[in-house]
């Protein structure tokens, strides 16, 4: 018997301010004034993959960059970093 259970998944956007301070090299595209999101409960897996589609300005991709160049992260509190998806 398969047990299937249901969970809430919430998103907060969040400010600058409330964001762990990016690693050297980082970038945030994330359009203001969300500069960031939280997503609980965490940690969570899922039995299937997901998509979750996220908004970026590309003005503020780096020169030199592109909108291929763009990639997801998420702070690893166990590790104090952030992590690529």
């Amino acid at each position: 018997m398969v047990e299937t259970q249901e969970a809430v998944i919430r998103i907060t956007p969040l400010a600058e301010n409330q964001l762990p301070p990016l690693d050297p090299g980082m970038t945030n595209v994330t359009p203001a004034p969300k500069r960031g999101y939280r997503f609980t409960p965490s940690p969570h897996k899922f039995k299937k993959d997901i998509k979750v589609t996220l908004p970026y300005d590309p003005a503020l991709i780096p020169a030199g960059l592109g909108e291929n160049d763009v990639k997801t992260y998420y702070f690893d509190t166990g590790r104090a970093r952030w992590v690529e998806l």
